[in-house]
């Protein structure tokens, strides 16, 4: 009920900015602000440790080194994720 005609009032300068209903959008509300610290949260973990982090990558044991030192290596070519805009066509 809430978004019937709510572009059409958008359209028309109706609403310009806030809620639109203030009982009915608490939860979209509420999720967006869960969102955005959870991503703010993570980009703030990514630039403290100075690199990309992965949650669901598995961990490499001490036993993988060789296969970590691979992967920094590959990390540091010209082709890494850095250089993406570079090799865009």
């Amino acid at each position: 009920v809430l978004c019937d005609a709510a572009q059409k009032n958008v359209n028309a300068g109706v609403f310009v900015n806030g809620l639109m209903h203030p009982r009915m959008e608490k939860g979209p509300l509420y999720f967006q602000k869960l969102c955005r610290e959870a991503v703010t949260e993570h980009h703030d973990k990514e630039k403290a440790a100075g690199a990309k982090i992965h949650p669901a990558r598995q961990q490499m044991s001490a036993a993988d080194l060789q296969s970590e030192k691979d992967i920094e290596f590959c990390s540091g070519l010209a082709c890494g994720e850095e250089q993406q805009e570079a090799l865009a066509w």
